[in-house]
């Protein structure tokens, strides 16, 4: 990020999606080290977040006796993180029940036509996370 890949030439930077590392794995703490605020942490109570996708994290603990992972995040630049307003996760995909799961391979096509809706439910195996922004100045070039 430091070398500025968009070539915008601003320094806010967000960082949203599905980055397949939980919060202690070394993609998230890399980012944090430089300076980009977890959103999801920063604004939501624990049990919130944490579902965003089901994977059991302490290997420890049998996972029906423990809370789950977050593989999706919203980190802001330090620049950035000052013009949050909020952040909210959006109930409407990761705690599908698993008969309703996303797997159709062997289900009858009248089945899976009746799965399928015309709005956002069951659209991603994941929740999608809702930021609130109030930007700065534009950046003129």
């Amino acid at each position: 990020m430091d070398t500025d890949p968009t070539g915008s030439g601003d320094s806010d930077v967000l960082i949203m999606g599905d980055l397949n590392a939980y919060a202690r794995e070394d993609p998230i703490t890399l980012l944090e080290g430089e300076g980009y605020t977890n959103l999801a942490a920063a604004f939501l109570e624990p049990d919130e977040f944490e579902l965003s996708f089901g994977f059991p994290v302490d290997l420890d603990r049998a996972p029906q006796s423990q809370t789950f992972g977050a593989l999706d995040y919203a980190l802001a630049s330090g620049s950035l993180a000052g013009q949050i307003t909020g952040a909210a996760e959006w109930r409407i995909n990761a705690l599908e029940a698993e008969v309703l799961n996303y797997n159709t391979n062997f289900l009858p096509i009248d089945q899976i036509d009746d799965l399928y809706a015309d709005d956002p439910y069951r659209s991603s195996d994941h929740d999608p996370l809702l930021i609130g922004l109030q930007l700065g100045d534009t950046l003129l070039l």
